[in-house]
């Protein structure tokens, strides 16, 4: 299954909610519904009021964000000193990021109820600001969430490069079987790239849906005009570029320090193993512990667990539902993986070294086969 088909087109039976709820999806629904574990856990959240709407902690996250990006923005085209420029392309690229935490957000639905308000405010804070797609971001998103590294239905285990599963290694030729055998060594230098391939993703994708992504082509060209017109206007082309570049790059670093350690290593789901929705994203899901720098950093989503859970959780309150959870899988007996961010980024390179040596390792058998037949 190509993933630009799952992204445009595949409607999956385990989207529960959001833009793409199908009548597929049904009977899902009814079985979570019908899930007593799930139903005592959330009534356990709700009664400590973790699923509470936190309208003025957003609404100050919109403020300080967009006067952030407006200041270092207006910052840069004075042109100063390569110091505090290159300073302020750093800053730039953490608040880039942050904005993107945000439009995560408002895809859940966790910051507004009313559909034109979410769309409106997911094109400016993940479109317009930032450069990526808002549709791409919440049609792909929205499938990994309900097909957390579930083979050939999560769009984040899929690349034409990398192998997060022995299943996708198997897939690999040419320039992908090369780089899924040095995966471990190229992926961690690589993540200064990640944002410059995301927001590709997301043109493509924009592009090949032009109806229904109007409003992101629209923000997409206003976004570059910010950065290409009106800064080249002042900087020049080459500085202007350079700028991007700059910030692009911090955001790919950023993105590649907080997400991998959510779900890679963890357990591959194939698809004939059908799971409740509790299990899958208990197995499949690990959170981060750390400090309140680190909870900033991660902006709530190092509780990985809980916001899979209960997407439409705030995010300013998954700290919250953090021990209520904890305790709740101890009671049942379910697993609940724990480590600190060290631990963590450990077990990714640790599962993307084992899936490169396995896949190194059938390359020479396949090789050896090859000669001995000749």
């Amino acid at each position: 299954m190509k993933l630009s088909y799952l992204l445009s087109d595949y409607v999956s039976p385990k989207i529960l909610a959001g833009p793409y709820r199908s009548p597929a999806s049904s009977a899902a629904v009814d079985a979570l519904r019908e899930d007593t574990e799930y139903q005592e856990l959330r009534a356990r959240l709700a009664r400590a009021g973790c699923f509470d709407r936190a309208p003025a902690s957003y609404a100050w996250r919109f403020a300080v964000l967009a006067a952030l990006y407006g200041s270092l923005f207006t910052y840069l085209l004075g042109a100063p000193a390569w110091p505090l420029r290159l300073v302020a392309c750093v800053l730039l690229g953490v608040v880039h990021t942050h904005c993107n935490f945000l439009g995560h957000d408002i895809s859940h639905g966790a910051v507004l109820s009313g559909r034109l308000a979410t769309e409106a405010a997911g094109q400016v804070f993940n479109t317009l600001l930032t450069g990526f797609s808002f549709s791409y971001f919440r049609r792909s998103h929205t499938l990994h969430h309900y097909h957390c590294n579930e083979e050939d239905h999560d769009p984040d285990t899929m690349s034409v490069l990398w192998s997060v599963s022995q299943h996708e290694s198997t897939k690999k030729h040419g320039l992908g079987r090369l780089a899924t055998r040095a995966q471990h060594i190229l992926i961690p230098v690589m993540y200064a790239f990640w944002a410059f391939a995301l927001k590709s993703e997301g043109i493509k994708y924009c592009l090949r849906n032009r109806r229904e992504a109007v409003a992101d082509l629209a923000m997409l060209a206003a976004h570059l005009s910010l950065w290409f017109a009106i800064s080249s206007h002042h900087l020049g082309w080459s500085t202007a570029a350079l700028n991007y570049a700059i910030m692009t790059l911090v955001v790919g670093m950023y993105l590649g320090l907080i997400f991998p350690v959510n779900h890679v290593g963890m357990a591959i789901v194939r698809g004939d193993q059908q799971r409740r929705f509790l299990e899958h994203q208990l197995m499949t899901t690990r959170n981060v512990t750390g400090s309140r720098l680190r909870d900033f950093a991660f902006m709530g989503l190092n509780s990985q667990i809980e916001h899979h859970l209960f997407p439409w959780l705030p995010s300013m309150r998954l700290g919250m539902a953090r021990p209520i959870v904890r305790g709740f899988c101890a009671e049942r007996g379910l697993p609940y993986h724990e480590c600190s961010h060290r631990a963590a980024h450990r077990d990714v390179l640790r599962h993307l070294r084992c899936v490169a040596r396995r896949r190194d390792a059938r390359y020479h058998c396949e090789r050896r086969e090859a000669v001995r037949d000749q």
